[in-house]
């Protein structure tokens, strides 16, 4: 519809078992290890089936004449794990100018995000309210050929969150964390690490690999 241009909705449900076994290998057996790091003590695990569903409303608009460079949205997140109301804003894959050499291949963006939080089953105590500022550089094929599935990108991002875990007096317990993606066509894996903060006082490593099935049912539609 016309009049809904430039909205965009989500919704993302999600459950499965909590364990540490897959991430704790790679942090202490590969990543600790490689560096010569001391392993992160673990203490006692969570072992139970966790869920979270989610869901926002965005508004895309366009920015510094461009279609559809920045947003601005709301949304919300629960479950088991903690509970959560925010609003965000920011910018995506702004380009540089077209006198610039390479720009074609570059873009940048940032986003701010303010939240309410609140405890739930597998968190009972998180901080009150979350600030949160990213800011990222990518580097990819953004302008292919029309039907052309070897779109690809590299990203790197910074993001600096003012905690969803407190001390024992209570205070937010800050966290930095960078992050590398790489999407080739219908396929993405994303991995972030806090190794910023110099600390590992917490869940610290993290990975995913994303298919976009409909993606490639377009593309058997399509014969390519």
């Amino acid at each position: 519809m016309a009049q809904l241009s430039g909205w965009n909705t989500n919704l993302t449900v999600g459950a499965g078992p909590t364990q540490d076994g897959l991430t704790r290998f790679l942090q202490n057996d590969v990543v600790h290890k490689v560096r010569g790091l001391t392993p992160v003590p673990v203490g006692a695990k969570r072992h139970a089936t966790d869920f979270m569903i989610g869901g926002s409303l965005t508004r895309w608009k366009e920015i510094l004449g461009r279609q559809e460079d920045g947003f601005a949205g709301v949304g919300v997140a629960s479950g088991s794990l903690y509970h959560e109301l925010y609003a965000q804003a920011g910018l995506r894959r702004v380009s540089l100018p077209d006198s610039v050499p390479f720009s074609q291949f570059v873009r940048f963006s940032a986003m701010g995000r303010y939240g309410r939080l609140y405890g739930g089953s597998a968190f009972p105590t998180v901080a009150p309210q979350s600030y949160l500022g990213q800011v990222s550089v990518g580097v990819g094929n953004y302008q292919p050929e029309k039907d052309d599935q070897s779109s690809w990108e590299i990203e790197l991002a910074l993001t600096v969150d003012s905690g969803l875990f407190v001390d024992g007096k209570g205070n937010a317990l800050e966290e930095r964390f960078v992050s590398a993606a790489f999407r080739y066509s219908f396929v993405s894996f994303e991995t972030w690490n806090d190794f910023v903060n110099q600390k590992d006082y917490g869940p610290t490593f993290g990975a995913r690999l994303t298919v976009d099935l409909l993606h490639i049912y377009h593309a058997w539609r399509n014969g390519s």
